[in-house]
């Protein structure tokens, strides 16, 4: 990031089995990821299980030597944004078809789940803030809506993003915005000094929100 331009360098990579509808990522201590599928690629009906809130997909992980497993308990509906604790114990997955959070135990046996209910949108990616919180954007609108958008060169459906405090799980909402020709259905949030800045599935634009205390 130092160049005039960003520069890239390629160091390889790790192909997903065959099932895995890989959506998102996130760094497991050790060298590891864990990746959420949305969907099954090898089932047919994977989509409309996910439209209508029904089991569709799971999280993957990879670990150098060991290669890909399934992680125990993780067969959500609509698996989409992903985020693990600072010490690796927790990870935290959204159901996107489910309109919740899912948080499970990484290592313990047996694995321990909770799932907290995050009202009416559906929840995609998931990144944290500098206080610890999990910040969560999601579209608010129907499912057969948002997945219409994908046609489109922009979205137009209204969406959410919550932060939610990773102990004590609760949540406050940042934004609650209509979707317009200018932008909407924000798919992830990032903070960025005072402001939000939030981009989407569908559009070629980054939408910037003061932050909201």
């Amino acid at each position: 990031m130092s160049a005039t331009q960003p520069e890239l360098t390629w160091k390889g990579c790790v192909v997903v089995p065959a099932a895995v509808m890989p959506n998102s990522v996130a760094p497991l201590p050790g060298g590891g990821f864990v990746v959420t599928s949305f969907g099954i690629r090898t089932d047919p009906q994977t989509y409309q299980k996910a439209m209508v809130g029904g089991i569709s997909g799971f999280v993957a992980k990879w670990a150098p030597g060991a290669g890909w497993s399934e992680v125990p308990g993780t067969q959500f509906s609509a698996d989409n944004g992903i985020a693990v604790s600072e010490d690796g114990k927790r990870m935290f997955v959204t159901g996107w078809g489910d309109s919740k959070l899912h948080i499970i135990t990484l290592g313990d046996i047996p694995y321990t789940h909770q799932a907290l209910d995050l009202g009416a949108f559906h929840p995609d990616n998931i990144r944290t803030m500098d206080d610890g919180r999990l910040l969560i954007a999601g579209q608010a609108a129907k499912p057969a809506e948002i997945l219409a958008c994908v046609d489109r060169p922009s979205c137009e459906v209204g969406f959410k993003v919550i932060a939610v405090d990773p102990v004590s799980l609760s949540i406050q909402p940042l934004l609650d915005e209509p979707g317009s020709t200018t932008f909407g259905g924000a798919s992830a949030a990032i903070q960025v000094g005072e402001e939000l800045w939030v981009g989407t599935f569908s559009g070629l634009r980054i939408a910037r929100y003061p932050l909201r205390k």
